[in-house]
């Protein structure tokens, strides 16, 4: 199915929609039945189709019954839709709705891998989960459709409804209605079981005479046939699978079964597919897995191989610590923008996981990318400058989490990486806090960018590149430039006041500069991150954040280089 897309067609029967409690057609003939000997008030007992025989002397009609229950296409319309459109309680329970194996095989469609279905059911709930999926199907569900039909290979989706569709009043239920189908239905069935492999699910085969001798008349075997069941299969079915050469696969249910075929199939064309995402595509498979409990292992998938992916693009065989000056302004540009493109696809990724996700865990699959990254292969020595350069990729990452939960104003994800304990080239393991920011670790690298082309002399280069850096990937998530620039300062001073609570040194950042000139206190900016700092376990009250804060605004209005 994966390897072929669309060469495969699906066979569903009344199992497919029982987990949603839909009725069958039996069942609503058994209840129009009763329902007309109340009308006649007579009591139809246990068996209102033998009560139907005893008193009209002739097997009940579907239509019969619902053209003498309900004598206009309006009335009929209203007649039967409770049997199959769920009221607003029966949709809180989960009944009347699509299930997870009409989601699955909607799911099917809209990849391309199942074009084709043949179905007994008369409700409409794999066309609700169709829609839902986007995708566009035509549905045949009479000999007039069938007539002026699409070619099968020209839809996108085609769901043959050979019993009809509740909505029309020629359903078939009886047996003689189930020994014969109409000669554009029976050619359609012809074309459909000779070009197409097939995959039963939810059919016994032991009513439907027609159905099963549109199988047994295909002389060609072009692709398998596997024949889905919960137990062992009947006489009727044992026979159809004998003739079609037919596997036969026992299932625990329809929902389990088509929702591990689809997750199978999509894992496959991932495997298949040698091209890699574009940052565009990434970011929407992740908010596609974001809110589905079912797709945790594909966004752990995810988020890991383009974690890994980057952990290549900047790594050490691509950026060495050796050969050109480190001290020269064009080959820092260069370098910084190269680690940048590394780290676009993946950066974007972190950005939109922090700003949409709040399931649990989520934030540890953040942390764990980012570690990723900062653990790769490094140069131990080699030209200063390049060496400490090497900070830059895992401090790029870990603002751009920063900076998106300032944006969704949850500042967890940042407090949690700051605060994970992480090896060290050449030490024991300390908070990463240590090196997240953009004036430590590689700050000193970035000198040769302190003199603009004018001679004009920036105070904070560091802090300042990392802010254009970020403005791409994050703009989505501001507002407005100056709310972006705003967060990015209230994001240095919190990580300055984390660092003071750590005894760690603090380095140049831009807030400084404004506060070193104006003599102004903590940014407004900083004011709705700070319930959020006891987070980080650094602050055992009130008091110890005060304190911290004082001491940062201190250390920037002392600061000799303003």
């Amino acid at each position: 199915m994966q390897a072929s897309p669309g060469t495969y067609a699906l066979l569903l029967g009344s199992g497919v929609s029982r987990a949603a409690g839909v009725p069958t057609g039996w069942d609503v003939t058994r209840d129009l039945a009763r329902r007309s000997a109340v009308l006649q008030s007579d009591d139809p007992g246990d068996d209102p189709i033998d009560w139907y025989l005893r008193r009209y002397g002739t097997e009940a009609d579907y239509s019969d019954l619902l053209e003498s229950l309900a004598p206009t296409q309006a009335d009929r319309r209203a007649l039967l839709e409770p049997y199959f459109v769920p009221t607003e309680e029966e949709r809180e329970m989960g009944k009347k709705v699509p299930t997870a194996a009409h989601r699955a095989i909607a799911e099917l469609a809209a990849s391309g891998h199942i074009r084709v279905v043949v179905t007994t059911n008369f409700d409409r709930l794999l066309e609700v989960a169709l829609v839902d999926a986007g995708v566009s199907a035509q549905v045949i569900a009479t000999a007039e459709a069938a007539r002026g039909a699409m070619p099968l290979n020209h839809a996108q989706m085609t769901v043959i409804k050979v019993h009809g569709d509740y909505v029309f009043p020629d359903l078939r239920n009886t047996v003689d209605e189930l020994a014969g189908y109409p000669n554009e239905t029976d050619a359609l069935l012809d074309e459909v079981f000779d070009r197409y492999g097939l995959v039963v699910c939810g059919w016994s085969g032991d009513w439907d005479v027609a159905l099963r001798g549109a199988i047994l008349r295909t002389p060609n075997r072009r692709y398998a046939t596997y024949w889905c069941s919960v137990g062992e299969l009947g006489e009727e079915a044992q026979a159809v699978v004998a003739n079609r050469e037919a596997i036969a696969v026992e299932i625990e249910g329809a929902d389990a079964f088509f929702g591990e075929l689809a997750t199978k199939v999509s894992l496959l064309a991932e495997m298949a597919s040698p091209q890699p995402l574009s940052t565009e595509l990434a970011v929407a498979e992740l908010k596609r897995y974001l809110p589905d409990p079912r797709q945790r292992i594909r966004l752990f998938d995810l988020v890991t191989q383009e974690a890994e992916r980057a952990a290549l693009e900047v790594g050490l065989d691509a950026f060495p610590a050796q050969g050109e000056s480190s001290s020269d302004r064009e080959a820092v540009e260069l370098r910084l923008h190269r680690y940048e493109a590394g780290m676009d696809r993946l950066v974007s990724l972190l950005a939109a996981g922090v700003f949409f996700g709040d399931e649990e865990g989520a934030i540890d699959l953040w942390v764990r990318a980012i570690q990723i990254v900062d653990r790769r292969e490094k140069a131990l020595a080699g030209q200063a400058g390049w060496v400490d350069l090497q900070a830059y990729p895992t401090v790029f990452a870990a603002l751009a989490i920063g900076l998106a939960g300032i944006a969704k104003g949850n500042l967890e994800a940042f407090l949690r990486l700051a605060t994970t304990k992480d090896r060290t080239d050449l030490g024991p393991e300390q908070p990463l806090l240590g090196r997240l920011v953009a004036g430590s670790g590689f700050g000193a690298a970035l000198q040769a960018l302190a003199l603009n082309s004018d001679g004009r002399r920036f105070f904070t280069p560091a802090s300042d590149w990392m802010l254009e850096a970020l403005r791409k990937p994050l703009h989505p998530y501001f507002i407005s430039d100056e709310d972006f620039k705003n967060a990015f300062h209230a994001l240095e001073f919190a990580i300055s006041v984390l660092r003071a609570a750590a005894s760690m040194s603090i380095p140049p950042c831009r807030y400084q500069w404004e506060l070193g000139r104006f003599g102004a206190s903590a940014p407004d900016s900083f004011n709705d991150l700070r319930p959020q700092l006891h987070l980080s376990g650094l602050f055992d009250d009130e008091a110890a954040l005060e304190a911290a804060i004082e001491r940062v605004i201190e250390l920037a209005r002392q600061n000799p280089m303003f």
